[in-house]
């Protein structure tokens, strides 16, 4: 039942309603976030409990027919209890919050008193912080000052016991310098200049300075005491007249004092020592010829015997006086040397300058020998203390990884699966840290300090490794004569130009190869067989004396390279001379005409004398180009690393390799030309005409005792296998065209053509010949037995070509269809130039010939199309191009017009 349909009822509705809720029927209206944290806090369902609650419709919902409002008391009465019910719930909060808002201030009341208490605790426990720090204070205030005054006290105590030194030393030294108390003067010296560095922050104060200033006018007069002393104890020439101990003690006083006051005496007395060699070597005198360089080192050995015996007991060993005497002598004498042969007074020539070169080089490497081991020992001892320091490094810094190995085993988490390696890994590196320092050291400096100690050592270790490989004598004098050893290499030059044109003499006088002494069997090459010119072994015997004699001599720097390509160019002038120019005049480079000129004047062999030259120049020019290769590596051995990458004879060996492929091309021409004759048999017999088929015919009799005579003797003659086996497959790869060309050129019948297959075979029996299956073997290195190489499968597939061919010829040619199959079958190759020569070889007229190739231009590859507007020519054209014949090809259409107008004449 609608209320707003039946007011009557809505009405009584009403009344009821105001009835049961009295003045609390009005709503109360929330802000919809209060409305919110209500439905949050009491969630509910009912449709009262909705902050936008509709009277109407709820009570429309409740009675929605008239029959509902049967049911109005029940509903009245449910809604009164519900009110009631929440009136008494009501009423229980109110009466609890009242009891809840007593219980609240007491609460309050207590937490406000328990803080104010425990405020006062705080006050109470700071001010007794504060009092026990005052206390502290004053209990340490005394020790503080204790301590200072007993730091301050010893500081003062020890500054005041270095002062008494200072001042009891400088007397002491001031009496000692006036008795020349050497010995005692330096020990106290050395005390002195370490309270002086105690010193060094007060040289402001007046009395310290004043010590230092006689500390310092102490040390000058006993430097020009003591140089007083030897000036008056070594006469002008260098000799000691007395007083050997007090020397030597006031030599320990130098020791001590600076540097360059030792550096000036040794220079003092070195110069004094050789006054007497400047005066007699000057330059312009009799003793400074070149001639007598050897009186020089003489005058020093005297000298340096003198020396040792004198002033043995002055001088400490660890000055090295004899070394720098030594040393001082190199440079006067390079000087002397160097002004002497740059003058114009004397004519060095190579005999003088040799000899002062290997009288200097001498000297130099007797004083290399005595001076060099006790350098050596110095440096030794000196890596062995940087070792020493590099390992206290090192072991610092294995104790640092020691340390992070151990961070690292704390901070492994229990829970990673590689827990357990990881774990086993590190006390692994941990273990190996441990061994690793067995020379450590406490780490007193930062890690980077250690690195940086560490880097510097090594520089200092590399320089000293650096200085100990430089020598300090050799060539310190025999470098002067650098600029004159173009004497030397001029001399060489000539002397090997003069060997050669010997030998060209000497080969010229010869009438033959065999009996002229300029060949010997060769053993470079591992065979009997081979010859080599004794020239070229003689030639390279001269290049290794030279080496061996005068490479001491000689500079192993600029005048060595130079010596290296005066060996070069006479490796040059010998090949041409006596390799290159021996060659055959007829059998030059300069084939085809070479041998046209031949067969015109009848002279095509050639003679077995010619022969083995050619082999003996291939002999010698393989074994003058390995020869180089080891004189390359020979010089680069003895020259400076510097100069060894400018030293480069690839281009002699690449020029004996061209003689050697000139000898094969001259060795293969000549065997062309023996055969040639027997060509021109085979061309003149009427091979139309023949009725049978017998044995080999003439020509291949001919070709064979041609091969018998000619291979050979190449063969026993070449020493190098690789060489024959090379001329085999060159000269297969000529002989067996000009075969096949012989072939076309014939027109045999059916017989005829059966020989010439007869033939075929026979010569390529010989032609395999060349070449035996163990020879081929060896030179392949298989063991397999079968003769497999480049050379015989050359051979099988071009002869059997040919024999390919003249099957063809034996074809009928009636089915022009069947007749190209059989062509495709033999020959497998379309091409038209090969198919005319067959069906010119078969004697067809041109007639005949035309459904053949027409026949045979289906089968022929088709050319690539061209793109539009190329100008590219159609399929037709080229096809017709393929003949490149310009006569076949006119003849051909000569044919095709007469066959057009015969037709043309029949049909009229």
């Amino acid at each position: 039942m609608d209320v707003a349909s039946n007011p009557p009822a809505a009405a009584a509705a009403a009344g009821s309603d105001d009835e049961v809720l009295g003045s609390h029927s009005r709503a109360v209206a929330y802000a919809p976030q209060v409305e919110a944290a209500i439905k949050q806090v009491f969630p509910s369902d009912d449709p009262l409990d909705s902050p936008d609650f509709n009277p109407v419709n709820y009570i429309n919902a409740l009675f929605p027919t008239e029959q509902s409002l049967a049911n109005v008391d029940a509903v009245i009465k449910k809604l009164q209890g519900g009110v009631r019910k929440l009136n008494t719930n009501i009423h229980d909060i109110v009466h609890s919050q009242t009891n809840v808002k007593d219980e609240g201030r007491k609460a309050l009341e207590n937490a406000q008193k328990s803080i104010n208490e425990l405020f006062s605790r705080i006050n109470d426990i700071k001010g007794r912080a504060g009092l026990s720090e005052s206390m502290v204070k004053e209990i340490t205030r005394d020790i503080k000052t204790l301590d200072y005054a007993k730091k301050n006290l010893t500081a003062s105590m020890t500054t005041l016991n270095h002062l008494n030194m200072l001042v009891g030393s400088v007397e002491t030294l001031k009496s000692m310098t006036k008795q020349k108390q050497y010995h005692d003067a330096a020990n106290l010296l050395v005390g002195c200049g370490f309270v002086m560095d105690h010193f060094a922050a007060y040289k402001s104060i007046r009395q310290i300075a004043e010590l230092s200033d006689s500390l310092d006018a102490i040390k000058l007069s006993l430097r020009k005491q003591i140089m007083a002393d030897f000036e008056e104890a070594i006469s002008n020439k260098g000799a000691l007249s007395y007083g050997g101990p007090h020397l030597h003690e006031g030599c320990m006083v130098l020791d001590v004092l600076q540097k360059d006051v030792k550096a000036d005496l040794i220079k003092w007395f070195v110069r004094r020592r050789l006054s007497e060699y400047v005066l007699i070597y000057g330059e312009g005198l009799e003793p400074a010829h070149p001639e007598k360089i050897d009186r020089r080192y003489a005058w020093l050995a005297r000298n340096l015997t003198d020396f040792d015996h004198e002033f043995k007991d002055v001088f400490p060993t660890s000055w090295n006086m004899a070394e720098y005497l030594c040393r001082e002598f190199c440079e006067v004498t390079y000087r002397d040397l160097t002004s002497i042969l740059a003058s114009k007074k004397y004519t060095v020539d190579m005999k003088l300058l040799l000899n002062m070169i290997r009288v200097t080089r001498g000297f130099e490497a007797s004083l290399e020998k005595r001076f060099g081991t006790r350098q050596a020992q110095q440096h030794q001892q000196q890596r062995a203390e940087l070792e020493q320091q590099l390992q206290q490094i090192r072991g610092a810094d294995e104790e640092e990884e020691e340390e992070e190995v151990d961070a690292a085993l704390s901070g492994i988490d229990p829970n990673d699966p590689q827990a357990e390696v990881r774990r086993r890994y590190l006390e692994y590196k941990k273990q190996k840290a441990r061994e690793r320092q067995q020379q450590g050291k406490s780490k007193t400096v930062s890690a980077r300090e250690r690195k940086k100690q560490l880097l510097l050592l090594q520089q200092q270790q590399q320089a000293e490794e650096a200085a100990a490989s430089k020598s300090r004598f050799v060539g310190a004098i025999s470098v002067c004569f650098e600029p004159y050893m173009h004497i030397f290499v001029d001399a060489q030059d000539k002397s090997i130009g003069d060997m050669i044109e010997r030998f060209a003499r000497e080969f010229r006088a010869s009438d033959t190869i065999s009996t002229q002494p300029g060949v010997e069997p060769s053993s470079d090459h591992g065979g009997s067989a081979g010859a080599v010119f004794t020239s070229a072994t003689d030639l390279f015997q001269g290049y290794k004396e030279i080496l061996r004699v005068h490479v001491d001599q000689l500079s192993v720097r600029e005048p060595l390279l130079e010596l290296s390509r005066v060996f070069g160019k006479h490796l040059k002038n010998y090949g041409n001379r006596l390799l290159t120019g021996q060659l055959p005049k007829h059998s030059s480079t300069a084939a085809a005409s070479a041998i046209a000129a031949a067969l015109h004047t009848g002279d095509v062999r050639m003679s077995r004398e010619e022969l083995v030259l050619v082999c003996g120049v291939l002999n010698t020019a393989s074994h003058c180009s390995a020869t180089t290769k080891k004189l390359e590596e020979k010089i680069k051995q003895k020259i400076d690393p510097e100069f060894a990458d400018r030293v480069d004879m690839s281009e002699h060996e690449d020029f004996f390799h061209d003689i050697i492929a000139n000898c094969l091309q001259i060795l293969i021409q000549g065997l062309e030309a023996a055969c040639e004759p027997s060509f021109q048999i085979m061309l003149k017999m009427t091979w139309n005409s023949v009725e049978s088929v017998g044995d080999q015919s003439d020509y291949v009799t001919s070709i064979a005792k041609v091969f018998a005579n000619f291979v050979p003797t190449v063969r026993e003659t070449v020493a190098d296998a690789r060489y024959f086996s090379n001329f085999c497959l060159k000269f297969a790869t000529s002989f067996v065209p000009r075969v096949q060309n012989a072939v076309f050129r014939v027109k045999p019948n059916q017989t005829g053509v059966e020989q010439l297959l007869l033939d075929m075979a026979s010569l390529k029996a010989i032609v395999l010949d060349m070449q035996p299956v163990k020879a081929q073997l060896l030179d392949t290195g298989s063991g397999s037995g079968v003769a497999s190489t480049p050379f015989s499968r050359l051979v099988q597939k071009t002869m059997s070509k040919i024999d390919m061919i003249l099957k063809v010829v034996l074809q009928p040619h009636e089915q022009a269809e069947v007749f190209v199959q059989n062509y495709l079958n033999y020959v497998a190759e379309p091409d038209i130039n090969i198919f005319q020569k067959i069906l010119d070889m078969k004697n067809l007229r041109k007639q005949e010939q035309v459904p053949l190739l027409e026949q045979f231009r289906q089968f022929l590859p088709a050319p690539p199309s061209s793109a539009p507007g190329t100008g590219g020519a159609s399929n037709s054209e080229e096809t017709s191009r393929i003949d490149i014949n310009p006569t076949r090809l006119l003849n051909n259409l000569t044919n095709l017009s007469k066959d057009l107008s015969s037709k043309i004449g029949r049909r009229t």
